[in-house]
């Protein structure tokens, strides 16, 4: 694979996630509450993959260009450290993005996801400065664990990344969680590949072997679909303030980002029924629905049924 070409995915990566960081910036500074805790997250999201991009830069320079192939141990920490925390803070964003549906069904998957990033530690600490683990006798079983998190890691973004589309009116968001959730899982696949030529020592560089190194495009293509959908999500109201008004309540909804039993509840709001209706028409309990209005006002930036109606009211009105 070409020098200029790697390099060039790196930097060109490097620049994608700057322009995330600066728009989460951005919003920080408008002093706006709405979302505040999603964009905390993908805050971080982008911060460590920023890291593990401006790291394997350096990896690649020291192999290519001055010839130095051997990683220290503290560096292998960190190497292993932020790849396997990138998994386990896109989990974070899903849960935020799906309004902690993870929390509610999925509680496990947060051990779990905090096991990976121990045992890479733990890898780190026993391979040697190639990434080879001696003595071989406890290859097999690394390689099984390690392939296993692969696959654990998969499974789980795959399922809160499907209940997050499917709880979402919002299709930005629906894009872009099915996007990024696809490349981090095809990259996890990639990556583990390269470690198992490592730890067996079949080589100790991935691009002296011709190894389609895919770190920077993948980085590259999340932090621009991140900075796309915050984007939307955030300042294209602003920048596009003459374009059509939404002329439905589903329309209102996805643009406040509601989730499609958010939307349901809004709907009975807007009729005008009170929570215990809502609650029997829904065949849900009164506090599920005090929820679910407590999330509705906090994303419409409201505090009563009235201000939400006129809101929703003035966000209908044709001009």
């Amino acid at each position: 694979m070409d020098s200029h070409f790697i390099s060039g995915t790196y930097i060109f990566s490097l620049l994608s996630v700057i322009l995330g960081i600066a728009i989460i910036i951005l919003i920080a500074l408008r002093k706006e509450n709405r979302g505040s805790s999603l964009y905390k997250t993908l805050l971080f999201f982008m911060l460590s993959i920023f890291l593990y991009d401006v790291l394997f830069f350096y990896f690649y320079f020291a192999e290519v260009v001055q010839g130095i192939y051997a990683i220290s141990k503290p560096l292998r920490v960190v190497d292993y450290l932020i790849y396997d925390s990138i998994f386990l803070i896109w989990l974070f964003c899903l849960n935020q993005l799906s309004d902690h549906i993870v929390k509610k069904k999925y509680y496990w998957i947060f051990p779990v996801a905090a096991a990976r990033i121990l045992f890479g530690v733990i890898i780190a600490c026993t391979t040697d400065d190639y990434y080879s683990l001696q003595p071989s006798s406890f290859r097999t079983g690394v390689l099984i664990i390690s392939s296993a998190f692969c696959l654990m890691s998969i499974v789980m973004i795959g399922t809160v990344a499907m209940m997050s589309i499917k709880n979402s009116v919002d299709s930005i968001k629906k894009h872009y969680i099915g996007a990024a959730s696809i490349l981090l899982c095809l990259w996890d696949v990639q990556q583990q590949t390269v470690e198992y030529s490592l730890i067996t020592g079949k080589y100790i560089s991935e691009w002296e072997y011709g190894i389609a190194d895919t770190t920077g495009p993948t980085i590259f293509l999340t932090g621009l679909f991140t900075f796309i959908y915050i984007f939307k999500a955030d300042f294209s109201p602003i920048f596009y303030a003459d374009s059509k008004k939404p002329s439905s309540i589903e329309e209102v909804a996805e643009e406040h980002g509601l989730t499609v039993r958010e939307l349901d509840v809004l709907k009975l709001v807007y009729e005008g029924k009170n929570n215990p209706e809502i609650a029997e028409e829904l065949f849900i309990s009164r506090n599920t629905v005090k929820k679910h209005l407590q999330n509705i006002y906090e994303k419409f930036d409201v505090k009563s049924r009235a201000e939400l109606n006129y809101v929703i009211n003035l966000k209908k009105e044709k001009r």
